[in-house]
């Protein structure tokens, strides 16, 4: 079974996590198909640099409430050796 057939948890990193808050990426768009649907998994690293990368650019009121409400509708994880094999 392929990642892209499996409709299970995915575990994504910050990039990816990420690609649908910058404006006019063209990462986003490439991973939908992939991410939709999906019960998202991240790891509290993941969290920490979303938030350090948006604070030293200077988002926003709007765009930091967006960011939180991702960060809150995934499960935030510990990266430890179980999730680096999944």
């Amino acid at each position: 079974m392929s990642v892209q057939s499996s409709r299970g948890p995915i575990v994504i990193d910050t990039d990816v996590f990420g690609a649908d808050l910058v404006r006019r990426s063209a990462l986003a768009g490439r991973y939908e198909p992939i991410i939709v649907g999906r019960p998202a998994f991240i790891s509290g690293q993941t969290a920490a640099e979303l938030r350090n990368g948006a604070l030293r650019r200077g988002w926003g009121e709007k765009r930091m409430r967006e960011l939180e409400a991702r960060i809150g509708a995934a499960q935030t994880v510990h990266a430890g050796p179980d999730l680096i094999l999944t």
